[in-house]
């Protein structure tokens, strides 16, 4: 369960594309951000979460979004400026056999291509190839296809999948994704998909509708996606063509309920609420994507709309945030205590306007400092900025140790005992 919005550069402030993304997945499975250099490569194979796939001589400099036991990647970019989220999606197609998972094809991807429509070939090749499929869950069994948002500065795909069949569709000005088939005709499909479609009885009427035929309409997390994107395309069209990174972090951090702490499940910035629905945003990203280079901004924690969003480059980042590949248990010892705060949040013990307030405040300068730092200052700045973020919510988590605990029934706060329990508990780190 995940949520993307892009701003192609015709409807954004300054002409860039601005790429974000909540990644959702189970509310105890740590997210962080790696850096891994590009690296020249001797083996012949290179093994993904489940399966090994041909290596190449050559992979890329990445920048990834990475859940601690999945070896690729919810969202990311290169070195080239591509970047790259996916989204589970439910089609006929779906296969429980152990295959590539959406994130390692996304990984291969941004390794591999240069430029999107280069990334969209190799993710398309490989699908073909290998196949996708496998238990894409933490903490349970959740099986899906994909679908991928595909950008550079010039142009974004839409890539949606069906087991090894595709169809792909250049963006125009804005789209907002979510956890349910859209395509309609594709500009480009795989050779065999209408003709499968039609050998297996799916409805194949002309105009050939990829998502009318090969969607899975059973299933019900279909409906909290339709709802998500709606709100996503709402949130895109408010700034009109003036389009900020301000825009994005607000349409990342946005409830279609007043009340998300106890109905999470169909806002964009997602809550886990109990039994009922048990995925959380558990990290979160935005990428500016300018010609010359890549301006960054993320939350490294869960629950955006009390995460603060910080900025980072590819070659300007603070250790407090992204860290080297071979560090991944920092990074979850980070994630973990971070998620002390949203756990606080849940159980009563923040008082949240004033933790709000003081968050906005923090942010409005960030964003107005990241945009007129020289390059010569960006290392320090995000140090700085590190500095800050950590002082701010470590502060919150030592304020909240001490309070009372205050949950809406006996049963939720089972629930969170359960989960408090158990957070931490289950690493299975993959290098």
């Amino acid at each position: 369960m995940c949520d993307i919005l892009v701003a192609n550069r015709e409807i954004t402030a300054e002409g860039n594309t601005i790429f974000g993304k909540n990644s959702d997945r189970s509310c105890n499975e740590p997210q962080y951000f790696v850096f891994i250099p590009s690296t020249d490569h001797g083996e012949e194979e290179v093994r993904c979460t489940y399966i090994p796939v041909k290596q190449v001589k050559h992979t890329k400099a990445l920048l990834l979004s990475k859940p601690s036991w999945i070896w690729g990647a919810e969202m990311g970019v290169n070195e080239d400026g591509v970047c790259i989220g996916n989204e589970a999606v439910y089609s006929k197609e779906t296969k429980k056999e152990p295959a590539l998972l959406g994130m390692d094809l996304l990984r291969l991807g941004l390794e591999r291509g240069a430029t999107a429509k280069e990334a969209l070939g190799v993710i398309t090749d490989l699908l073909e190839q290998y196949g996708q499929g496998g238990n894409g869950s933490f903490d349970g069994e959740f099986y899906y296809d994909n679908s991928f948002v595909i950008a550079d500065h010039e142009e974004t795909w839409y890539l949606e999948t069906a087991g090894k069949y595709w169809g792909a569709k250049k963006v125009r000005k804005a789209l907002a994704a979510s956890n349910h088939m859209m395509l309609g005709t594709p500009y480009f499909m795989h050779m065999e998909t209408v003709t499968h479609a039609k050998e297996a009885g799916y409805d194949t009427q002309a105009p050939f509708d990829f998502a009318g035929c090969y969607m899975d309409w059973d299933r019900p997390n279909n409906i909290s996606g339709f709802i998500r994107s709606s709100l996503g395309r709402h949130m895109l069209e408010l700034p009109g063509t003036s389009f900020k990174v301000e825009d994005m972090m607000r349409g990342l951090r946005s409830h279609s309920t007043e009340d998300p702490w106890r109905k999470g499940d169909v806002s964009i910035c997602k809550h886990a609420v109990g039994p009922s629905s048990e995925s959380s945003s558990t990290n979160s990203f935005i990428a500016v994507l300018k010609p010359e280079e890549l301006c960054m901004w993320g939350t490294g924690m869960s629950t955006p709309c009390m995460a603060p969003f910080q900025p980072f480059w590819l070659d300007a980042f603070s250790g407090k945030l992204v860290y080297a590949y071979e560090d991944q248990e920092k990074a979850m010892e980070r994630w973990l205590k971070l998620e002390g705060l949203n756990r606080a949040m849940i159980s009563g013990r923040i008082d949240e306007e004033g933790y709000r307030k003081e968050l906005q405040v923090l942010q409005s300068s960030w964003i107005l400092e990241a945009g007129k730092v020289p390059v010569s200052g960006r290392q320090k700045l995000c140090e700085d900025i590190a500095g800050q973020a950590e002082e701010f919510t470590d502060r919150w988590i030592l304020e909240a140790g001490g309070k009372q605990e205050i949950y809406t029934d006996t049963k939720i706060q089972e629930y969170w005992n359960r989960k408090n329990a158990a957070l931490g508990k289950d690493r299975r780190i993959t290098y």
